[in-house]
C-alpha cells in the first residue's frame, strides 16, 4: 500500500517514469494482500489501479503528466472514470 502512495506522490511531482515504476511494483505486491486486507475490495482497487497504469504508460513528457488524467485517458480511447472511489476501504 505504501509504494501505491509513492507512485502517485511521484505523480503529482511529475516523475512520470518513478510513478509508472513504482505503480507497477506495488501493483505486483496486492498478491496475495487479501490476507493482510480482508476488508478492502482488491479487485476494485486492482481495476482503478490499472487504468492509473495505462495512462501513465503513454506520458512522454512533464507536460503529459501535469494534464488531467480523466482528459488524457478520454484522449487514449479509456472509458473510465479516474476519480479514486474509496469504498473498497
Amino acid at each position: 500500500m505504501v509504494q501505491l502512495a509513492v507512485a502517485f506522490h511521484h505523480h503529482s511531482k511529475g516523475n512520470f517514469v518513478g510513478a509508472r515504476s513504482v505503480l507497477e511494483r506495488g501493483m505486483q505486491n496486492l498478491d496475495g494482500a487479501e490476507r493482510s486486507f480482508p476488508s478492502l475490495d482488491l479487485d476494485q482497487l486492482r481495476a482503478e489501479l490499472d487504468i492509473w497504469r495505462r495512462c501513465l504508460e503513454t506520458c512522454e513528457s512533464a507536460s503529459d503528466v501535469a494534464a488531467t488524467p480523466s482528459r488524457r485517458c478520454q484522449r487514449l480511447g479509456v472509458a473510465a472514470n479516474l476519480r479514486l472511489d474509496y469504498s473498497y476501504i
